[in-house]
C-alpha cells in the first residue's frame, strides 16, 4: 500500500497545477495488484479486493452524465482482470466504447471485451468472496488471525507489529 500512497500524493500535487473543468469525466482508480497479496498469512493484513458492478457508475448514469466512453489504463496491454471485466462488459454491452490506454506506447485503441465467465450469474459474486478476509464494517481487508495454540480451533490472537 506504500506504493500506492506515495503516487496518489503525486498526483494530488500535480493535480492541483492542473486547470480542470467542472465538468470533467471522472477517473477511477483500481489498484491492478489487488489480488495479489498473502493469502492465510497468519498475523499479516489481508488487503485484498474484488470490485463488483455495483462498486462503479452504471451504464445509465454515465449516458445521462453525456460520458460515452471508458478507456482502461494498463501497463503492457495485459488482458483486463476478471473483476473488472464483468463491469467492462455492462458497460460495452450498453453501448459504451471500451478503449484500452497503453502506457508504454502512450497508444489507445478500441477494444471488445469478451463476457467473462459467470457474467451476470449472481453466484459468482458469493464464490469470489468466500476466501477474501473481511472487516467488522463489511469490507474487505483486516489482519489475518493467528492461531494462540495449534491444538486450539477456535482461539485467535492478532500479532501486533
Amino acid at each position: 500500500m506504500e506504493g500506492i500512497t506515495q503516487a496518489l500524493m503525486q498526483g494530488a500535487k500535480e493535480l492541483k497545477s492542473i486547470p480542470l473543468k467542472n465538468d470533467a469525466p471522472p477517473a477511477f482508480l483500481i489498484d491492478y495488484k489487488r489480488m495479489s497479496g498473502p493469502i492465510n498469512a497468519h498475523g499479516m493484513y489481508d488487503n485484498r479486493s474484488w470490485v463488483f458492478p455495483q462498486d462503479m457508475p452504471s451504464v445509465n448514469f454515465l449516458l445521462e452524465s453525456q460520458i460515452r466512453n471508458v478507456i482502461v489504463l494498463q501497463e503492457n496491454n495485459q488482458p483486463i482482470a476478471i473483476d473488472l471485466s464483468h463491469i467492462v462488459c455492462r458497460y460495452q454491452e450498453g453501448g459504451l466504447g471500451i478503449f484500452r490506454y497503453n502506457i508504454q506506447d502512450n497508444s489507445c485503441e478500441p477494444i471488445k471485451v469478451k463476457p467473462p465467465s459467470q457474467f451476470k450469474i449472481l453466484v459468482y459474486r458469493f464464490a469470489t468472496i468466500l476466501g477474501l478476509e473481511r472487516h467488522g464494517g463489511g469490507g474487505f481487508g483486516r489482519m489475518i488471525p493467528e492461531p494462540t495454540d495449534s491444538r486450539s480451533s477456535t482461539r485467535y490472537r492478532h500479532r501486533s507489529g
